[in-house]
This record gives structure tokens, C-alpha cells and sequence, in this order.
């Protein structure tokens, strides 16, 4: 703690520190000895906080990659998946195993740190990836089906569906940016469908065919 008390908090020394962090111009180490860490550890009221480093690299990549991607005529669609992954992962995303913390730990918040600085967020506001690939699906289906009434009030004049050419791009836009993201087993179903891999249970994907005749 700083020597002079030239901040508005309410603090008495050997209490616990309640607000948010305390950030210092300069590093210094705190120094616990062996016991008091394990001490503190076997304490029935002992329940870590997670914190998680925010990666820069890990959006800045995502973007680069639908960066790379041809929309054709729906080029605005573009600039807002980049807006909209940025969002996505501003809010925080963990591996779809989610935030590790003990069954019985009463802690419902974690720390993400970007920078220096580490926010609190509810643990049931952060995305697992598979939650923020599907929320990146449902905002880019309704994007691209507001450009699409877009064009049809720019021609009334004309009777024109492009339903299936939005469906069917869509499906290609969400399939490239999870191939972006590593992932090689998936079924893309936003009307039209898109399969690659196996499904959970490690079989090919079975679809159904509304009317499965040839010609």
C-alpha cells in the first residue's frame, strides 16, 4: 500500500481489500512464507477468483481472416462481423470446457486483464467458444437478411427472392471463419446446410431431404 493515504477508500489495515484493483506505478513483490499460503489454501472459505488474460493476438487473427474473405455485393455484411467478433470477444471467451472453478465455490465473477487492468464479469456472461460461434451465426443470418429486404425495397418494381443465394452464403461465411478458427467437423444449418467431418459421436452427418429425387 502506498505510505500516504491519498485515495477515498474506506481501508483498515490487516482487512481484506473489497474494491476494485489497485493499480501501482511500479512493481513490487508481496511475500507470503509457505505457511501462510497453505494455510489460506486449506481454509473451508478459501475460493480463488479466476482471472484470464485477454488476447489481443487471438481477435486480431479472427479479424485478419474475414479480412481475407470475398462478400461479394454483400460487402457491408463485412464490417460488421469484424464489429461483431469484436464484441463477442470483448465480452470473453473460454474453451468450451468454461470457467474452471471448484463445484462448491460460491464465486460467481472473474477477472478478465487486458493490459494492466482486470475487469469483473459475471462467469454466466462469458461465452464458451461454441456459444460465441452460434452467436456469431444467428447476428450474421439476420445481417445478411436485412441487406437482402434492403435490395428488395430498393426494387419493387421487380419480384425477386435471393433467399437461398443469402442462406447458402451465409452458410459459406460461418463455415470459413470456424475453418478459421481450427475447427473441421461441423453442420452449418441456416437453411441451407453445410457438413464437413463427423458429427460428436464420431459418424458422418445425416441430413433430411424434403423431396429426394433425382433431377
Amino acid at each position: 500500500m502506498p505510505r500516504a493515504a491519498k485515495f477515498n477508500f474506506d481501508y483498515r489495515k490487516g482487512s481484506p481489500w473489497k474494491y476494485e484493483a489497485l493499480i501501482s506505478q511500479f512493481d513490487f513483490p508481496i511475500y507470503k512464507t509457505e505457511d501462510q499460503i497453505r494455510q489460506e489454501m486449506s481454509s473451508s472459505d478459501y475460493y480463488p477468483i479466476p482471472y484470464y488474460r485477454y488476447s489481443e493476438d487471438v481477435v486480431n487473427t479472427g479479424i485478419r481472416d474475414v479480412q481475407g474473405m470475398s462478400f461479394g455485393s454483400l460487402s457491408s455484411v463485412k464490417n460488421f462481423v469484424i464489429s461483431d467478433i469484436r464484441s463477442i470477444y470483448a465480452q470473453g471467451v473460454v474453451s468450451d470446457k468454461g470457467v474452471q472453478v471448484d463445484r462448491h465455490s460460491p464465486v460467481e465473477v472473474l477477472y478478465i486483464q487486458k493490459d494492466k487492468r482486470a475487469a469483473k464479469y459475471p462467469i454466466s456472461e462469458i461465452y464458451k467458444q461454441a456459444d460465441a460461434r452460434a452467436k456469431l451465426q444467428a447476428d450474421v443470418t439476420l445481417q445478411v437478411l436485412e441487406v437482402q429486404a434492403a435490395l428488395l425495397a430498393c426494387k419493387e418494381e421487380k419480384v425477386l427472392n435471393f433467399n437461398a443465394i443469402a442462406q447458402g452464403y451465409t452458410c459459406d461465411v460461418v463455415a470459413d471463419y470456424l475453418h478459421s478458427l481450427g475447427v473441421h467437423n461441423m453442420l452449418v444449418d441456416i437453411g441451407e446446410i453445410f457438413c464437413e467431418g463427423v458429427n460428436p459421436a464420431g459418424k458422418g452427418w445425416t441430413i433430411g431431404v424434403d423431396n429426394p429425387v433425382d433431377g
